[in-house]
């Protein structure tokens, strides 16, 4: 097993070492997946994820996904539009190689001069590719790595970059939890916006899942951004607290699963809720809820994130074997 570990986690430690706060591909930490998305935004410890889920976890990716391809589009404010999709194959005695695509567009925007004068319309859209590969090792750990390249262009200039995801998952079958690992987005750019070098939107999470032992409910917590502490917001008059840092580090979720065929899903991103909550009136920023539904071998998924009064964020998918 220790043969395994640094190719794994060797990459990802040096370029954490290395980043810091990012500026650019902000759209890495949208959610691809609904039940992510009604679950907090990326808990990184659910034992029976979908390849739509592989982004929060490389290491979600295994055998079950074998020729499995999902889908999923999400839509928010004004022409705002999320799209993935992935796919799996299983390598017997190697692993599992997996594949997905993930695009936000931001519709017809207009582009004026200096003065203000129109000069017309353009499209603006980010882009990432990804590949990745899992195997397990033993009977309850399995490690997940991935590599994205990754464009943005907005009209007249772009930026490309590069970056390493990695992850591991452990079961816990004698308490009916797990526990996951995931470094993301660490990386460089290869080409910049105006010559000005950013750092990527790394995140290292941490988390835990238990299905409660008398009640249909599966519980996940997840820490994020733990190579940083200090969370602020641009609404924070004060530097934040010690107990407001670590709650804004926290996603927590909850899947009731009423049978095979129907889960209902709610979470809370207390980050999200801090960043976007208003003051004259009760906030639900930072909520989302979903459901999933099994209809003939077909998976589909659906969630409603709040944004407050930026509006929700509006997910479908559909994961299905080929």
């Amino acid at each position: 097993m220790t043969s395994r570990i640094p190719f794994f986690l060797i990459p990802l430690l040096f370029l954490v070492s290395a980043s810091a706060s990012a500026q650019v591909y902000s759209f890495l930490n949208l959610p691809a997946s609904p039940r992510s998305a009604a679950l907090g935004g990326a808990p990184v410890s659910v034992p029976d994820a979908t390849i739509s889920m592989v982004n929060s976890n490389p290491a979600y990716l295994n055998r079950t996904h074998h020729r499995q391809v999902a889908t999923n589009i999400g839509r928010q404010v004004g022409d705002i539009t999320l799209g993935f999709v992935s796919l799996a194959y299983d390598a017997p005695n190697i692993g599992t190689f997996g594949t997905s695509l993930r695009y936000a567009g931001y519709g017809s925007l207009t582009s004026r001069d200096a003065s203000g004068v129109s000069n017309g319309t353009f499209n603006a859209y980010d882009l990432a590719t990804t590949f990745l590969f899992s195997t397990d090792v033993g009977p309850s750990l399995r490690y997940g790595l991935s590599l994205d390249f990754i464009l943005s262009d907005y009209h007249h200039t772009s930026s490309t970059a590069w970056a390493v995801s990695a992850g591991m998952l452990y079961s816990l079958p004698e308490n009916n939890g797990t526990v996951g690992l995931s470094i993301l987005n660490a990386g460089r750019q290869l080409t910049s916006f105006n010559d000005f070098e950013e750092d990527l939107p790394l995140d290292v999470r941490l988390g835990f899942s238990r299905k409660l032992q008398y009640l249909p409910l599966r519980l996940n917590f997840t820490a994020h951004h733990l190579h940083e502490w200090e969370l602020s917001t641009v609404q924070d008059i004060e530097k934040p607290t010690f107990a407001q840092n670590a709650m804004r580090h926290l996603e927590i979720g909850g899947e009731f699963l009423f049978s095979d065929a129907f889960h209902l899903r709610i979470g809370y991103n207390h980050l999200r809720h801090e960043q976007l909550k208003t003051t004259n009136r009760i906030d639900l920023s930072g909520v989302g809820i979903g459901i999933g539904l099994r209809l003939k071998g077909i998976r589909i998924d659906m969630s409603r994130s709040s944004q407050s009064v930026v509006g929700p964020l509006l997910h479908i998918g559909s994961t299905l074997h080929f």
